[in-house]
């Protein structure tokens, strides 16, 4: 409820499209259930989770992004503007990828923890489980 607050705010005069979009995600929402409720056995789990999870992911390098340009706005946080990137409006605001510094630094030590994680995760932890069962056998 808190998106759609905040959409709403942020959509003035696109009331329609807010809907229909609500409409739509839930539809989406639906047939996913539908399919991990009767096709459960045989849709595979961890690409399906790994999906979601990088989805999440990119939206918290685009709300962190989006953050920090609203604290610069109401001068908060300084704004050292930047050459690039120069995205049109609708994208800046979709990726949170607005040229200022202080954004960009943000989001690529967000981005960097979760690269991080992901390393420690899928690369250093198998390898660390593989050498404890090739001492242990």
């Amino acid at each position: 409820m808190l998106f759609y607050q905040a959409l709403g705010l942020f959509a003035e005069g696109l009331e329609l499209w807010v809907v229909l979009g609500a409409v739509a995600a839930a539809l989406a929402l639906g047939g996913v259930a539908y399919a991990i409720l009767k096709l459960g056995k045989q849709l595979p789990l961890k690409p399906m989770l790994i999906g979601g999870a990088a989805v999440l992911l990119l939206l918290a390098v685009a709300f962190a992004g989006n953050a920090v340009r609203s604290l610069q706005s109401v001068d908060l946080i300084r704004a050292t503007p930047t050459s690039s990137p120069r995205l049109p409006v609708f994208l800046a605001e979709l990726t949170g990828i607005h040229p200022t510094r202080e954004g960009l630094i943000v989001q690529a030590a967000l981005i960097a923890v979760f690269v991080l994680g992901a390393l420690w995760v899928f690369v250093v932890e198998p390898a660390r489980r593989r050498q404890v069962s090739e001492v242990s056998a």
